[in-house]
């Protein structure tokens, strides 16, 4: 089993390539990454689509550095201090 680190360099070593690049952009085209999901037609479909967009947004994910994100705002963390005095 993979780790979420190691999972997160094999999506980068596959879509980091020409060929990845030319795949992941087809991805994000066809799966709405960049264009609203709403559709007239009914909730299901607005679902279905958000849930294609889904993927392409997960993959995205996979593919950039980001810092993680913290639990607790300094605002956040003053705030429960307070409460707990």
């Amino acid at each position: 089993m993979m780790t979420p680190a190691e999972l997160k360099l094999a999506y980068k070593a596959v879509f980091e390539t020409d060929d990845g690049k030319l795949v992941f952009e087809d991805l994000a085209r066809r799966f709405h990454m960049f264009q609203p999901t709403y559709s007239t037609l009914g909730t299901h479909d607005t679902a279905f689509a958000e849930g294609q967009r889904s993927v392409a947004l997960f993959i995205r994910n996979q593919l950039i550095d980001q810092k993680p994100v913290p639990t607790h705002t300094p605002i956040q963390h003053t705030l429960e201090e307070q409460i707990e005095e």
